[in-house]
């Protein structure tokens, strides 16, 4: 305060941050951007820069993202690290700005040049996603493992996957694991989530049923929904728990009341078969329509098979074509199965044993 009073323009935008985040005094944003206003005033970069932040998400003032980007650009012009990588992020989820994937990575880029840790993690998802680069997977791993050894947590997750799944990278579930532990130790809800769901697999550490329900707790704990949905999978099946249908099914709606469409399958699969609720065929078919909405393959193929044999909703060969094919498209066996037994039968679609033959090659090639 005594050096905020002698005009020291860091104490000023300090005193700024103290009233951000409720340091030594009560939050107030609205005293906040008041300081960082006046840091900014007498031209401190980084208060210009805290004053885009505010801004783009309302904090103490009106939500304004082009004012946003307008400091941020004052900020990034005279060399800010952190206004370069913001704007990149703007131009990114286009805030304040065009969605422009090709101005983002270069702000992105620019700001990983200087070393700055996030922005060398979000280089490596761009160029895991082609996102105004061209994708290029082998590039994206070098930056996540830069991003890690400067200690990114989101960097550690995604070597994580990339070390389970051996893509671009050999193959190694242990070394998998150390990562998702390491993510998991510094407090990263998908991390957690994945530990749990390899102590419930036995991928890269001994299968212990038990830890694996632990984890999805301290996940849920957190908001993860996916880890919810997987709770509701433990206590319906009883993996690492006693079988509780009742509590499967109330971890199940809390993660499809947050749109999480694995759930939202369950669901659909309970109500068909019964498993912890009365059977009704066309609450089922409910569910698995907005389940496949959301992108669900499972809820695709059984949508397949309801409007085949006419299962909570009036017999329609052709639709159950339709979702048969939207499935197979993203892998589904089953799908392709059944398409094959529709086109060798006729059913929905026009006989034609040539197309069965191929899809059932598939199914045998993928078996």
């Amino acid at each position: 305060q005594k050096a905020a009073d002698k005009g020291n323009t860091d104490a000023i935008r300090n005193l700024g941050r103290c009233y951000m985040f409720g340091e030594g005094v009560e939050i107030d944003a609205k005293k906040a951007v008041e300081y960082f206003q006046k840091a900014a005033d007498l031209g401190n970069i980084n208060a210009i820069c805290n004053l885009g932040a505010c801004y783009l998400d309302g904090r103490g003032v009106t939500e304004d993202a082009k004012k946003a980007v307008e400091y941020f650009i004052q900020a990034a012009e005279k060399g800010l690290v952190d206004a370069i990588y913001a704007l990149g992020k703007c131009y990114l989820n286009g805030r304040g700005v065009t969605k422009d994937g090709k101005k983002a990575a270069e702000y992105i880029m620019q700001a990983a040049e200087k070393g700055y840790v996030n922005a060398i993690y979000a280089l490596g998802m761009c160029y895991l996603n082609g996102t105004g680069v061209t994708k290029d997977e082998k590039k994206a791993v070098e930056y996540f493992q830069k991003a890690v050894d400067s200690g990114s947590i989101g960097a550690m997750y995604q070597l994580g996957i990339y070390y389970m799944e051996g893509e671009d990278v050999i193959k190694d579930e242990k070394k998998a694991v150390e990562y998702f532990m390491r993510a998991a130790d510094l407090g990263d809800t998908d991390a957690i989530c994945y530990l749990g769901f390899c102590y419930m697999k036995g991928k890269g550490i001994a299968k212990d049923e038990k830890k694996a329900v632990e984890y999805f707790l301290q996940a849920a704990n957190s908001g993860d929904v996916d880890a919810i949905c997987n709770l509701g999978i433990c206590y319906m099946e009883g993996k690492g728990v006693e079988i509780d249908k009742k509590k499967g099914m109330e971890y199940f709606l809390q993660a499809a009341n947050s749109g999480n469409s694995t759930a939202i399958y369950n669901l659909g699969v309970c109500y068909l078969d019964g498993i912890g609720v009365e059977k009704d065929e066309k609450k089922a078919v409910g569910y698995f329509m907005r389940a496949a909405d959301l992108g669900n393959t499972n809820a695709k193929y059984f949508l397949g098979e309801c409007y085949l044999r006419g299962k909570g909703v009036g017999k329609d060969e052709r639709k159950a074509v339709g979702y048969f094919m939207q499935a197979a498209e993203s892998g589904d066996i089953d799908a392709m199965y059944f398409l094959g037994v529709c086109y060798w039968n006729g059913k929905g679609v026009e006989k034609n044993e040539k197309k069965a033959r191929e899809y059932f090659s598939q199914v045998m090639r993928s078996n």
